[in-house]
C-alpha cells in the first residue's frame, strides 16, 4: 500500500466506506431539498444516480442558484458527511501514509462536489493541492481524501491524474480568482513532463488519497447524470511544517 502510494502520488481503496453511512448523507441531502422546494413528498430513489433526484437538483440550479449554494456550504458541515471520513479505516490508512497517529491526524476542508453534465464552468485544470491549502507549508504531511458516493465513470468526469508526478514536488501556479459561476484555479504553470494520465473510475464506498503534489485535475461530465463527490484534506498537526488554522488564511 505505502509503495504503491510513494510510486504513483495516490491511493485507490475499495469499499472503504459503508453504503450505510453514504445513504444517510443522501438522506441529509434528500431532506435539504424537501426543506429548499418546501415540499415534504418528495420521494426519491435509493442511489445518487436516481434520476428525479438529479433532475431536481439541475432544475434547481437554473431556477435559483442561492439554493444550491445554500447546499454545498450547509451539508459539509452535517454530521452525516463528516461521519463519512471520521472512521477507523480512513483514519489508519491516511495515518500509515504519514507515518503518524491516527488519532491525531485532523480531517478538514470538506467539500461536496456536485459536477453537472456538460458544465465546463466548474471544471479545474492541471493543478496540485498543496496550492489550496497552506496548513502544510511545503505539502509533505498532508493527503487529499476522495470518497466515491457513486459509481463514477470516466464519461462521467472521472477525476483525471498524472501518476507519479508528485515527483516534481511543488511546482508554480497561476491563480485565476472564481465567481458566482465560475470556479477559481490554481493552474500550475510552466512545461509538465509527458507523464501518462489516468482516469480514477470508482465504485461507491471506494477512498483515493493523494499527495498533495500530485497534478491532476476534473474530467468533463459528458454523461447524463451529476457526478457526486465527498473530498476532503488530512492534515498532519504534529509536523513541524504544520501551521495551525489560526495562522492562516483560507484563499480558497
Amino acid at each position: 500500500m505505502i509503495k504503491s502510494f510513494n510510486t504513483n502520488g495516490f491511493l485507490h481503496n475499495k469499499s472503504v466506506v459503508d453504503k450505510v453511512e453514504i445513504n444517510r448523507f443522501r438522506n441529509s441531502l434528500i431532506k435539504t431539498l424537501k426543506f429548499l422546494l418546501k415540499n415534504k413528498d418528495l420521494k426519491f430513489g435509493n442511489d445518487f444516480d436516481n434520476k428525479k433526484l438529479n433532475k431536481t437538483i439541475i432544475d434547481l440550479k437554473k431556477r435559483n442558484s442561492e439554493k444550491i449554494s445554500f447546499i454545498y456550504s450547509t451539508l459539509v458541515h452535517c454530521s452525516s458527511y463528516i461521519n463519512l471520513f471520521e472512521t477507523l479505516k480512513i483514519r489508519n490508512i491516511a495515518a500509515k501514509i504519514l507515518d503518524a497517529d491516527p488519532n491525531v491526524l485532523i480531517i478538514a476542508e470538506h467539500q461536496f462536489r456536485i459536477d453537472y453534465p456538460n458544465d465546463k464552468n466548474h471544471i479545474l485544470n492541471w493543478h496540485q493541492d498543496y496550492a489550496f491549502y497552506p496548513q502544510d507549508k511545503y505539502g509533505e504531511n498532508s493527503l487529499v481524501c476522495n470518497i466515491s458516493l457513486h459509481k463514477i465513470t470516466k464519461d462521467m468526469g472521472a477525476v483525471i491524474a498524472m501518476p507519479k508526478s508528485h515527483n516534481e514536488g511543488p511546482l508554480k501556479f497561476r491563480i485565476k480568482k472564481g465567481s458566482k459561476i465560475k470556479s477559481g484555479q490554481r493552474e500550475v504553470i510552466g512545461k509538465i513532463k509527458n507523464y501518462i494520465s489516468t482516469s480514477l473510475e470508482t465504485n461507491p464506498g471506494d477512498t483515493s488519497f493523494y499527495h498533495p503534489h500530485l497534478i491532476h485535475k476534473s474530467g468533463f461530465n459528458k454523461s447524463k447524470k451529476i457526478r457526486f463527490s465527498a473530498i476532503a484534506r488530512i492534515f498532519n498537526p504534529l509536523s513541524k511544517d504544520y501551521r495551525h488554522f489560526n495562522k492562516i488564511t483560507n484563499t480558497l
